[in-house]
């Protein structure tokens, strides 16, 4: 849904409400907030409302704490280009695109195989080099 909802329409929306309600994690002892951001938007003429900010990975797990900077971004009253499904116009987002766990994944092992063979090269060659410069050495050593 994230990455088609690139691909959606758009309509002219407007924020509703923008409150901060309690976000509690398991890994913390205190009290954090998300913002819950509402809005409303027509499509042919029918009203529909929605809290969907994005299917990207901007989601509470990530915003907790994070309420009052969201709350800013989005404040009532505000209009806002809403990207919505043709074919489902209750589905919608304010932010289209999404994360694509597995492009990622590839992305990460890619990176830390290419360090790995970085240094691994670095340090290959540095012993080669080494080995080599001995060999000549003790050449030098015996001619002498």
């Amino acid at each position: 849904m994230g990455f088609a909802s690139i691909n959606w329409q758009t309509t002219q929306g407007k924020i509703t409400s923008s409150t901060a309600v309690v976000c509690r994690s398991k890994y913390s002892l205190v009290d954090n907030y998300v913002a819950d951001i509402n809005y409303e938007y027509s499509v042919s003429d029918v009203l529909y409302s929605s809290s969907k900010i994005t299917y990207s990975i901007d989601s509470p797990i990530v915003y907790c704490g994070n309420a009052e900077k969201m709350m800013k971004q989005y404040p009532v009253g505000m209009s806002v280009l809403v990207y919505y499904e043709p074919e489902n116009p209750k589905n919608s987002v304010l932010r289209p695109g999404g994360t694509n766990f597995t492009g990622i994944g590839i992305s990460l092992a890619v990176l830390i195989y290419g360090i790995k063979l970085f240094v691994n090269e670095s340090v290959f060659s540095r012993t080669k080099i080494t080995k080599r410069n001995l060999r000549i050495r003790n050449r030098v050593q015996f001619k002498q």
